[in-house]
C-alpha cells in the first residue's frame, strides 16, 4: 500500500494481544468509521489463530482510532439520549458493529429515563434510544 508505520505490541495478556500502528498518512488504514480496521483486526485474529485450540482476541488500532470513536459514540449516545426526553420521541442511530453498540449501550444504560434496544440484523443493527417505562 506504500504506508510507512510502526506496529507495536501494547498490551498481551493471555487469551488476546492489542496492535497499536502509529505513522502518517494512515486514514486509508482505518477507511469509514473504522471499516477497513474492522475486517484488518477480522483477519489478523483469523491469522492468530491457526492451529490454536482456544481463542487468541487481536485488537487493532490505527492512531487512537477506537478511543476517538469510543468518545464520539458517547458524545452522540448522550446528545441523542437529551433530545428523547426533551421532545418525548424515541430516536434511531445509525448501523454499527458490536464493539460500538456495546460502547452506546453502557453510555446510556448509565442515564436516567431513556433506554435502548438494537433492531435489524447482521450489518444492519441499529440502536433505538427510548423513553423507559417510567416517563
Amino acid at each position: 500500500m506504500g504506508l510507512t508505520a510502526e506496529i507495536s505490541i501494547k498490551n498481551t495478556e493471555e487469551d488476546g494481544a492489542t496492535l497499536t500502528v502509529s505513522g502518517k498518512g494512515l486514514g486509508s488504514l482505518i477507511g469509514r468509521h473504522g471499516e477497513v480496521l474492522d475486517s484488518l483486526q477480522y483477519l489478523a485474529t483469523l491469522a492468530a489463530n491457526i492451529e490454536k485450540k482456544g481463542f487468541y482476541r487481536v485488537t487493532v488500532d490505527v492512531q487512537g482510532y477506537r478511543e476517538k470513536r469510543a468518545e464520539t459514540l458517547r458524545g452522540v449516545a448522550k446528545r441523542m439520549s437529551e433530545k428523547v426526553l426533551k421532545y418525548k420521541k424515541s430516536v434511531m442511530l445509525e448501523p454499527m458493529n458490536p464493539y460500538e453498540r456495546r460502547i452506546t449501550h453502557s453510555e446510556i444504560q448509565n442515564m436516567q429515563g431513556v433506554s435502548t434496544n438494537s433492531i435489524g440484523s447482521e450489518n444492519n443493527r441499529k440502536i433505538v434510544i427510548f423513553l423507559d417505562g417510567d416517563n
